[in-house]
């Protein structure tokens, strides 16, 4: 049956994370449900419309689980460009806030300049506005809001597989954790902070 109708199917392509796409990534960027081609045209991508409405170009994301597929909702252009940049006009004078909106534009520069991973720690006192800081970093390319489901930022306060996923499904995009005072303990040790060190770093 499929043999005979093949030319029939609608086919679309599908990936199970974001990032860099095709030979040596030069085929397309995939963030969310936003499929970049190489020369820069942006396409809004989407697979929950009848098959016969597909369009059978670009890329789709379509994670493993719910929760992967929850993670593409937290990217989406949404507001206004200006908006964002006059915000970050207005937190140029705060180093650390412009380290993390730096370190955030970074993350789909380190495959095509051969770089590793690294990270980016901000270590203080309460309330002195690591949170924002690191939402200023998150809000680069999502939703930075902690309470909205897929957000593009999400707190310590989870599993190892649950970060290892989101890590996977984020490839070549920022990785943004908040509170590590939320970090499960084993035994009085909040063993998942260094694993996730060790695991992003290698």
């Amino acid at each position: 049956l499929e043999s005979q109708n093949y030319h029939r199917l609608p086919v679309k392509k599908t990936a199970t994370r974001f990032g860099w796409m095709g030979d040596k990534g030069k085929e397309c960027f995939l963030i969310g449900n936003q499929f970049i081609d190489s020369d820069g045209e942006i396409t809004q991508t989407s697979i929950d419309e009848r098959a016969e409405q597909w369009d059978t170009d670009g890329v789709v994301f379509r994670g493993n689980s719910i929760g992967e597929n929850q993670i593409a909702e937290g990217y989406q252009p949404v507001g206004n460009y200006g908006d964002w940049v006059n915000a970050v006009v207005t937190a140029s004078t705060y180093p650390v806030v412009m380290a993390t909106i730096y370190a955030s534009l970074t993350a789909p520069m380190l495959s095509i300049l051969g770089c590793k991973n690294f990270i980016f720690s901000i270590d203080g006192d309460t309330s002195y506005g690591k949170t924002s800081a690191a939402g200023a970093g998150a809000s680069v390319w999502g939703n930075p809001d902690i309470s909205s489901p897929g957000a593009a930022m999400v707190t310590w306060g989870t599993t190892l597989y649950a970060i290892e996923r989101r890590a996977a499904a984020l490839r070549g995009l920022a990785v943004v954790l908040d509170d590590t005072k939320l970090a499960p303990k084993v035994r009085g040790e909040q063993e998942i902070i260094p694993k996730v060190i060790y695991m992003v770093a290698s």
